[in-house]
C-alpha cells in the first residue's frame, strides 16, 4: 500500500514534459507591460486553463459584489 501511495505522488508531481516554460515568462512580460490598474487579477497558464478561467471570472463577480 505505502509503494502504490508513493508512486502515485511522485508520478502526480512529476514534471510534464509538454508544458511550456516559455508561456509562464511570457505571461509575467504581458503582466508587466499591462497599464497599473488594468492588470488581471489572476492570470492562467498552461492547457487546463478553461476551467480556471470560469472559477477566475465566478470569483471576480463575487469579490465586486462584495466590495459593494
Amino acid at each position: 500500500m505505502t509503494n502504490w501511495l508513493v508512486t502515485r505522488v511522485r508520478d502526480e508531481l512529476a514534471p510534464d514534459p509538454s508544458l511550456d516554460s516559455q508561456e509562464v515568462v511570457q505571461a509575467a512580460l504581458n503582466l508587466v507591460s499591462t497599464a497599473p490598474g488594468s492588470r488581471p487579477g489572476r492570470v492562467v497558464v498552461g492547457p487546463c486553463s478553461d476551467g480556471i478561467k470560469r472559477l477566475n471570472r465566478l470569483h471576480e463577480s463575487v469579490q465586486a459584489e462584495m466590495l459593494q
